[in-house]
């Protein structure tokens, strides 16, 4: 009986472990979404990433492009101990191609940013 909810333990705490997992956003389509919220919000500093959401879309010829919907969190200092909490939420893509801007493969840019002040 030990035995049995010892496994059961074990393989829930894994599915825990497993759903917690994040897509990790590259360092060029993180620094798009940066300059993004900048222009759109004003904002700068530190962004957590709450979560994100990929979808998959098939082109032609065997090409993949993917739609991004993250959410962020941020803490605006405003003065001495004053704070505004904000989420923010970034739709972005990636498209298979070249960027001849970053003159590397893949190019990412953003059609949708959106702050929500929490205070």
């Amino acid at each position: 009986m030990k035995k049995n909810f010892i496994v059961l333990v074990i393989s829930l705490f894994s599915l825990n472990l497993f759903a917690a997992t994040e897509v990790q956003l590259s360092a060029r389509h993180l620094a798009k979404i940066k300059q993004s919220i900048a222009q759109k919000c004003a904002l700068r500093g530190k962004f957590v990433q709450i979560s994100t959401v990929v979808e998959e879309v098939r082109v032609d010829q065997g090409k993949t492009d993917f739609n991004y919907q993250t959410v962020f969190k941020h803490r605006d200092w405003i003065d001495q101990g004053i704070f505004d909490d904000y989420s923010v939420e970034v739709i972005s893509h990636y498209a298979d191609m070249y960027d001849h801007a970053e003159a590397e493969w893949g190019y990412y840019s953003v059609s949708s940013v959106e702050c929500i002040m929490l205070n």
